[in-house]
């Protein structure tokens, strides 16, 4: 069976984003120095980030790497992406260390070693686009405050690579558990962006397909749809929001057309067998 045998529309994803949102409270978020807040879903393959720069550190330096592969959803907002390439024995641009990631980092970290790096094409994101990059991959992200967006993560090795500017002192982003004020606050500012900006329409599909063979994305023309395999039903994050997609009732896929004419309840028992 493949990645795609089921999939969520992007306005179910949309939708189901804006719950959580809404309700803010039942979720356990971190506050992240790059200036957002997170919250994840069962073994924290997804992500959710509301990005607001109240919540970055000053001086710190956006630019770093990950410990994972990762594929980004823009739900709301506007997002931009820049990455940089490292080139070799050019006069450094920035300093950069390795460290331990997460809430639990202690403060150890590598060497400090030098790069120059060189910026490629920047790249601009909005509702309904997504976006993918290796866990190697140095970059550095800028946003729309109020911009939400939703990832997938896959591999962890726990330690990423930091830049800064060559000759300055590292500032750390290093995450902290967000407070209940901070928590509602950022919300209700993503909800009021989010009611300012509207995803453009939905338009027919282009047959343009990315993927990866652990699961991923469709993206046909301005559509985007979550593709969720079997294997992985047991994560809450994709049962929600193939909750959310059978709400709307959103055509999951072309040979499920009989669903129509079921109830709520049993059109989840023949998508789930439950």
């Amino acid at each position: 069976m493949n990645s795609f045998d089921s999939v969520i529309p992007f306005p179910a994803l949309q939708a189901a984003v804006r719950a959580i949102l809404e309700k803010p409270a039942g979720y356990e978020w971190t506050v992240q120095g790059f200036g957002f807040i997170r919250t994840y879903f069962g073994s924290k393959r997804w992500r959710l980030n509301v990005w607001d720069s109240t919540f970055k550190v000053p001086n710190v330096s956006l630019i770093h790497d990950h410990p994972w592969h990762l594929t980004s959803w823009v739900i709301s907002g506007e997002l931009t992406n820049k990455r940089y390439l490292l080139g070799d024995g050019l006069a450094p641009t920035h300093s950069y260390m390795t460290i331990h990631t997460g809430v639990e980092f202690d403060g150890s970290h590598g060497e400090y070693l030098k790069a120059h790096l060189i910026s490629k094409p920047l790249e601009v994101y909005h509702p309904g686009d997504t976006y993918s990059q290796t866990a190697d991959e140095v970059h550095e992200t800028s946003y729309l405050d109020g911009t939400v967006t939703f990832n997938e993560r896959l591999g962890d090795t726990e330690h990423a690579r930091v830049f800064w500017p060559y000759g300055e002192e590292w500032v750390d982003a290093k995450p902290r558990a967000a407070r209940l004020s901070e928590i509602a606050s950022i919300a209700e500012r993503a909800i009021e962006q989010w009611n300012q900006m509207s995803a453009e329409p939905v338009k027919e599909p282009v047959a343009k397909k990315s993927s990866d063979s652990s699961g991923g994305i469709w993206l046909t023309g301005h559509k985007t749809q979550l593709g969720l395999q079997w294997a992985i039903f047991h994560d809450p994050i994709p049962k929600f929001l193939a909750g959310a997609a059978l709400k709307e009732r959103l055509d999951i896929r072309p040979d499920w057309g009989l669903l129509t004419t079921l109830s709520l309840a049993e059109k989840v028992k023949v998508v789930f067998g439950k």
